[in-house]
């Protein structure tokens, strides 16, 4: 690898780490971390240009770095690898970060391949994929097979209330397709408000031992609409915390018992919504619909 980054970026490279699939090196007091390019190639125009925007805007974004031949993208064993200078050290995000980003790009489009808004078909094409293979768990994932369904059904109830209640989206902000890694420009989208928020809920709740009260303060600093309510509480039900998890134990080989926490918060989980229903009608006035079977929880 360090032929690949000599050749294509004229860098003499003395200590070259790697992580996580990730190779690592320090260059005139700088960071730089040459990865694999895991999107769509027609993305790469709409990442280059947010970055530049952000740059506009005085926020702050880790960047994309060309090669000699004045591309963004190299090819090294078949696949794309892509450069980036690490202008800020990773950290776990606050929620004044996800605040301070979203207000200050509001409708920042731009490309309108980075445009995730269409949720219901990605949720729809994750909950076909495991009904299909929860047949084959039972033999090695015991846990994950006993537990499966129940998620699922929460999937769909989440794409039911979307449906059902046809969302538009009128604040379009840079958002992230997970809240790790939240400077990376390789998981820049662009998407409502109400994604972040509640992934960042999420998070809190099932792997920082947040409760619920805890939580429900947060929601006095958002300023949403009807609509991006209705969002949010459809992208809280959809358990992208149980489908993270147990990817990793299908694909690398993680332990089934990292699901273990999830299943136990389950309930407190259901009485969290339950709260968030009655704040966002009663004290917001937002008039959503509810979901009967949360209510009665």
């Amino acid at each position: 690898m360090n032929n690949v980054v000599k050749y294509y970026y004229e860098i003499n490279l003395i200590n070259l780490s790697k992580y996580n699939e990730k190779y690592a090196f320090d260059y005139n007091g700088s960071r730089y971390i040459f990865l694999k390019f895991d999107r769509n190639e027609n993305d790469i125009k709409g990442l280059v240009e947010i970055c530049n925007e952000l740059k506009k805007r005085n926020i702050m974004t880790n960047e994309l770095i060309r090669n000699k031949f004045n591309n963004y993208l190299t090819p090294y064993n078949g696949e794309l690898y892509i450069m980036i200078k690490q202008n800020i050290d990773q950290y776990d995000v606050t929620f004044n970060d996800i605040l301070y980003v979203q207000n200050n790009t509001v409708n920042i489009l731009l490309d309108k391949y980075l445009i995730r808004t269409n949720c219901i078909s990605l949720w729809e094409n994750k909950i076909d994929f495991y009904e299909k293979k929860s047949k084959e768990l039972s033999d090695k994932y015991l846990l994950i097979y006993k537990t499966i369904d129940y998620y699922l059904g929460l999937g769909e109830t989440a794409i039911m209330y979307l449906a059902n209640n046809n969302v538009r989206i009128d604040n379009i902000v840079l958002s992230h397709r997970r809240l790790t890694d939240f400077y990376n420009p390789l998981n820049y989208i662009l998407d409502s408000r109400a994604r972040d928020i509640a992934d960042y809920f999420k998070y809190l709740f099932f792997f920082e031992d947040c409760t619920k009260e805890e939580i429900l303060f947060l929601l006095k600093y958002i300023n949403l609409s009807r609509e991006e309510y209705i969002l949010l509480i459809a992208r809280l039900l959809y358990p992208t915390y149980y489908f993270d998890l147990i990817d990793n134990v299908l694909f690398h080989n993680y332990d089934e018992k990292i699901i273990r926490n999830i299943i136990r918060k389950g309930s407190l989980y259901n009485k969290l919504l339950k709260e968030l229903f009655y704040y966002i009608n009663y004290q917001l006035g937002m008039n959503i619909p509810i979901i009967e079977w949360i209510i009665k929880t």
